[in-house]
């Protein structure tokens, strides 16, 4: 028992094997903007191609006066090349994100190659696909699919091709010595085109490497590893757009901070800085989402689906930054507001930056809220509405 219970978790086993080869499959087709501008154009091609080849085909038909089979080629003809046109109508791009999306073009090629067969057969003069041109098709699909598809999809799909194009000869009373050079050509290209789409794919992948790594030093900070302004704007304005969870903002100005690269110099201030957030990340925790809007200041994003949640993380913001900064007497005064439904960036912003300053002026380490949202206090309570005194004996001020 136990050694077949290691056997079904060995990684190199078949069952694993058959389960990277499903994970595989089913990822999507395009990881970014660009793969997705690639897939498109990729689609269009293989659409005029195709139209390409079916003209080609029928025109083949009619030039040849004794053609046996010219009238049904022709409806075949038409009938695929209309299939292949209403490609055009898929959302090519919805597909190429979603996951699964590798199957379509899977799918696609695996009909060209079945349209492929039946013209053969079509094609052959006196039931027999001898002298037939359109088994040349199999090649411009290997072709096609070496351009885009992984290694591994193009031996497949080609393999295909080669066993399709073998078992249509023997179907059809094909002489063997006629057999033998078409289709080991066929395989021989199968092979160069798997190996092209090898040094491919690991170009493909070092393009996508590249691209986002470009990516992450655009949208991160490079002294703290959080978001930078433009990432975090572009972020909230996304959370905006889809308001559904409720969320709080929370700006983070730090009380002190310009003494320290006045006295320990600027290396301490930066190492300050990479602290700060770091204490932010931990107050916040995986739901949160910090960024270094410039300087000294930081922003806070937090799923707050009420007033009373949203007081939680902006105290605990404030406290982890006093616990970071003691050594060098360095505080945050916070700015918080709620996000509501018709909200821009902007404005948000404003509400936030407004508290932020607010409590600032009321002498730091503090939180203070937008005066747009509803009290948080009891306004029965001994520091009176939207106060509390904090663990240092400042008070919490909502902006006036």
């Amino acid at each position: 028992m136990e050694e077949a219970g290691r056997s079904s978790a060995d990684p190199r086993g078949p069952r694993a094997a058959l389960h990277r080869a499903r994970e595989e499959l089913l990822r999507p087709l395009a990881a970014d903007s660009a793969e997705v501008v690639f897939w498109r154009r990729h689609t269009r091609t293989g659409v005029v191609l195709s139209v390409i080849c079916g003209v080609l085909v029928t025109a083949s038909a009619w030039v040849q006066p004794a053609h046996p089979h010219r009238v049904a080629l022709t409806v075949f003809d038409t009938v695929a090349t209309s299939c292949v046109l209403l490609v055009l109508l898929l959302p090519v791009e919805r597909l190429a994100r979603a996951r699964g999306g590798r199957l379509f073009p899977y799918t696609w090629t695996l009909a060209s190659l079945a349209i492929t067969v039946v013209a053969t057969v079509l094609d052959g003069p006196a039931g027999t696909t001898t002298d037939t041109p359109v088994r040349l098709m199999y090649f411009l699909s290997v072709g096609f699919v070496a351009v885009a598809y992984p290694p591994g999809a193009v031996a497949v799909l080609g393999g295909t091709a080669v066993l399709a194009d073998l078992a249509t000869a023997l179907a059809t009373h094909v002489p063997a010595d006629r057999v033998v050079v078409p289709v080991g050509m066929l395989a021989t290209a199968v092979l160069v085109a798997t190996w092209a789409a090898l040094g491919q794919h690991e170009l493909r992948e070092q393009h996508r490497a590249v691209r986002r790594e470009l990516a992450a030093l655009a949208d991160t900070d490079p002294l703290t590893g959080c978001l930078n302004r433009r990432a975090f704007l572009h972020h909230l304005r996304e959370h905006l757009e889809h308001p559904a969870p409720a969320a709080s903002l929370h700006l983070v100005d730090l009380d002190g901070f310009k003494a320290v690269n006045d006295t320990a110099g600027h290396a301490a201030g930066d190492d300050l800085l990479v602290a700060v957030a770091g204490a932010l990340r931990r107050a916040v925790g995986p739901a949160g989402t910090v960024a270094r809007l410039g300087g000294d200041e930081f922003a806070v994003l937090v799923g707050a689906p009420g007033a009373a949640a949203r007081t939680e993380p902006a105290e605990a913001v404030r406290a982890q930054v006093a616990r970071v900064g003691a050594a060098h007497g360095v505080t945050a005064s916070v700015g918080s507001t709620l996000l509501r439904a018709g909200d821009g960036p902007a404005g948000a912003v404003r509400r936030a930056d407004e508290a932020m300053y607010a409590a600032k002026a009321c002498g730091g380490d503090r939180v203070a809220t937008s005066p747009a949202d509803e009290p948080l206090e009891d306004p029965t309570g001994p520091d009176g509405p939207g106060e509390r005194r904090g663990p240092r004996g400042h008070r919490r001020a909502a902006a006036r």
